[in-house]
């Protein structure tokens, strides 16, 4: 056999072995169970085994999205109806290991129900975290988030996003609530960078310090709601229900209940689309405008407003719509008992 017979050989065993490598770091995509209320993390993340120790059989949800994380590839974490209390305190790691649920690959989380399966805070931290050197595609469907914290004055913790935070993955929330959360800055809610679609879904009774009790759209986000309730959240800051600086539609939804200084309901100083949606019963406080929507600068031709209502909202200035900046085209709509 001469040289080149052999190099020819091990050129072959070698593309064989990174093949099998390569397959076996991709793998089908697995499906973990949640069968622990407990938070503990999973005691060897990427060997497609959820548990908290060798053989013990127990998956946390932590243990769970540590998984999910270190294997490539779109899984699933189921979690059954029961409350998850996330108990292990830490912030400003991304690996899942303490505080907030780290994402950073595909990921489907299914629960039971918005009444059955509860992920609570316990106000250490966020709850949902894709960070914003990760771009997965994160489904969240039929469960509750609440009492998530991105603002803690005991250890300096003053973040975006208590509920959820979406750096720029793309993010379905499907018969979702998140609700109790509370905010240092803005998105008491949910804070978006990236894509977020919220479809049957409600955000309810969240807080920030400063920035949107309910919803955070940066410049770079597209948030798109369907069928969805926007309620009682109250925002310090501008933007009650939703501040938007990126892209927002709004469609089949109700905005009430909602409070800031400016833009109760909606504070939008960028590109907003509303269809056959409500807003009502939203107000500002200390001298505010727009007790429903504020639209400000940087808005351009951009705001559209049809077969929607707009009532009952009370401001300073303003009571259903302040228009500081940019052209508003509205159509088949009503505007009516705003104070």
């Amino acid at each position: 056999m001469n040289k080149r017979t052999i190099v020819a050989i091990c050129t072959i065993s070698f593309a064989l072995v990174v093949g099998v490598v390569a397959g076996l770091s991709a793998g089908p995509a697995a499906t973990f169970t949640v069968n622990s209320t407990l938070d503990a993390t999973d005691v060897n993340p990427g060997n497609g085994v959820c548990e908290t120790a060798a053989g013990n059989g127990v998956c946390t949800l932590r243990a769970a999205v540590q998984e999910t994380n270190a294997l490539v590839g779109a899984d699933t974490i189921v979690v059954p109806a029961g409350t998850y209390l996330i108990t292990i305190d830490g912030v400003t790691e991304d690996n899942a290991v303490s505080g907030d649920l780290d994402i950073t690959d595909d990921l489907i989380v299914s629960g039971a129900g918005i009444d059955s399966t509860i992920i609570d805070g316990n106000a250490l931290d966020r709850i949902f975290h894709i960070p914003d050197s990760a771009s997965p595609a994160v489904e969240i469907t039929s469960l509750t988030t609440r009492n998530g914290a991105s603002f803690r004055s005991n250890i300096g913790l003053f973040e975006y996003g208590a509920g959820v935070y979406n750096g720029s993955g793309t993010l379905t929330l499907t018969s979702v609530e998140i609700d109790d959360n509370y905010g240092g800055w803005g998105g008491g809610a949910i804070y978006n960078a990236g894509t977020l679609a919220a479809t049957n879904s409600y955000i309810t009774n969240n807080y920030s310090i400063f920035g949107a009790g309910g919803i955070h759209n940066l410049g770079s986000g597209d948030l798109t709601m369907t069928g969805s309730s926007i309620n009682n959240n109250l925002g310090g800051g501008q933007g009650g229900g939703i501040y938007n600086l990126g892209n927002v539609t709004i469609s089949d939804s109700v905005l009430t209940g909602n409070q800031s200084a400016d833009g109760g309901g909606v504070y939008s100083s960028g590109a907003l689309t509303i269809t056959d949606s409500t807003i009502y019963s939203n107000m500002t406080f200390g001298g505010g405008e727009g007790g429903g929507m504020y639209i400000g600068s940087g808005t351009g031709d951009l705001i559209t407003i049809t077969n929607s209502n707009i009532h009952d909202n009370s401001a300073t200035w303003g009571g259903g719509l302040y228009v500081a900046a940019g052209h508003v085209v509205i159509t088949g709509s009503q505007i009516d008992s705003n104070a």
